[in-house]
């Protein structure tokens, strides 16, 4: 075929970016350089046998085009509400755009591999701008899935559509798949479902981000590199500990809570075991020490509890500076 159909420039917006919740649709393509063919051969395996056989291919070469779409909410996924935010999802791809997409780009086959930017629709000169009209005759259209079934008749099963399409000065118009008469059933199929993730136990916003400070597995997030996870995670670990302690000091800051494997540790400080144990008054004068043996050494999280509570200067000066020491008042 010597323009895209309609069921491969949504493939290749698929690879871009595609959630269940929406259905891309594309408008109109706009074919920039001239068609150009080349022959390339190919050696095909045999499954009986030793021998090999040789096949010509013909190809399109050096092709380029200007696409023009739009997404809709798919309806046939009612599970899939909750995701219908309009912004997002148009944020999202055109991110990823600018990245080049999501998946590999490739036109046809798996060995034309394609590359995808971001551009202005119209913009630029094309070989055919001044041609008028050119019809390609009956052509493929795309199929039509059961999760994207616009009528009864395309519910469960996969037709096939075909159209004739025009192009215009270098501009084909897509009609929509609801809009094509020519229409065959090729198989029946029924509709993959999509189950949204439970409603979590109630918590509080600020309880949940204390506990998924302490889960690394749950702070980690899908980057394109190591330098762009390494900085997402920890320039998103410092703002959620900031905001977190700042708001919740007074309520977690020391304090053990099931499921957690240590308290919410002060600002600078570090939960250690304790090795000395002093005792100094309200005024933070010397009275004992002793050193702690280790069958009776005092849990971490009792010593960094016993010493967040009165957030006393001398306390905190005498902890930053000193490792493993119990402090009793």
């Amino acid at each position: 075929m010597a323009i895209p159909t309609y069921e491969a420039l949504k493939g290749i917006l698929k690879s871009i970016y595609w959630k269940p919740t929406i259905t891309w649709i594309i408008d109109e393509v706009r074919v920039m350089n001239p068609f150009r063919m080349e022959a390339s051969g190919k050696i095909i395996p045999k499954m009986k046998g030793n021998k090999n056989d040789m096949a010509l291919y013909n190809y399109l070469r050096d092709c380029r085009y200007q696409v023009r779409a739009h997404f809709i909410f798919n309806k046939n996924h009612p599970e899939c509400r909750p995701d219908w935010n309009e912004k997002k999802h148009l944020e999202i791809s055109k991110r990823m755009i600018e990245k080049g997409g999501r998946q590999d780009i490739f036109l046809g086959t798996r060995e034309c591999q394609g590359y995808v930017k971001p551009c202005k629709f119209g913009e630029g000169i094309g070989f055919f701008d001044n041609y008028g009209d050119i019809p390609f005759g009956l052509m493929y259209h795309g199929l039509t899935y059961p999760d994207e079934a616009y009528s009864k008749e395309t519910q469960g099963c996969i037709t096939m559509r075909m159209w004739c399409p025009v192009m215009h000065n270098g501009v084909i118009k897509f009609i929509k798949p609801e809009d094509c008469v020519m229409t065959k059933v090729i198989c029946k199929m029924q509709p993959k479902t999509f189950e949204m993730p439970e409603e979590k136990k109630e918590k509080s916003r600020l309880e949940v981000l204390i506990y998924r400070t302490f889960l690394s597995t749950e702070i980690k997030t899908k980057c394109r590199d190591k330098k762009d996870y390494k900085r997402r995670n920890i320039v998103g670990l410092l703002q959620k500990l900031i905001k977190t302690y700042d708001v919740m000091a007074d309520k977690y800051a020391g304090v053990y809570i099931d499921g957690m494997r240590e308290p919410l540790a002060p600002v600078s400080h570090a939960l250690q075991n304790a090795q000395i144990e002093i005792t100094i008054d309200s005024n933070g004068c010397f009275i004992d020490a002793a050193a702690v043996p280790k069958k009776e050494k005092p849990n971490a999280d009792t010593c960094i509890t016993e010493i967040c509570k009165p957030y006393q200067p001398c306390i905190s000066a005498s902890l930053c500076g000193t490792a493993g020491i119990f402090v009793w008042i």
